[in-house]
């Protein structure tokens, strides 16, 4: 089925049933879908249910958007929010990277410092022990 071809079917349900449905239809599928994420996080997942769930989750949001007329504009926060995601993800790499490197300084730090209190010998004038 081709893109044209589903948006077609998407603005006939809208048609067919009305704005107000088609809100209450996406409520319920996103409560489905909803369902079957907390039945994976108690142990009882089944792919095939969220997969199913997860297929009507994007038909009624793709409803919703086109509904709305509001495609630009969750095109534009989509994009957003992904580079958004990414600059984050980065950062806390970053960060991690760096509380990696921060902790070994630390301890050869004081690994370095045992080892100068333990072999500490006074300096002699000029420099020599």
């Amino acid at each position: 089925m081709t893109p044209s071809e589903e948006r077609a079917i998407m603005q006939k349900a809208l048609d067919h049933y009305g704005k107000k449905v088609q809100v209450i239809v996406c409520i319920e599928e996103l409560a489905e879908l909803i369902h079957e994420l907390t039945k994976y996080l108690r142990g009882e997942p089944s792919l095939l249910h969220l997969t199913e769930e997860a297929a009507d989750v994007s038909i009624v949001l793709d409803e919703i958007i086109e509904c709305f007329h509001i495609r630009p504009g969750v095109e534009s926060f989509r994009r957003t929010k992904l580079k958004r995601l990414l600059e984050r993800i980065d950062n806390e790499e970053l960060h991690g990277a760096m509380l990696v490197l921060d902790a070994e300084n630390h301890a050869a730090l004081h690994a370095g410092l045992d080892y100068q209190v333990k072999n500490h010998h006074p300096r002699r004038q000029g420099g020599q022990r």
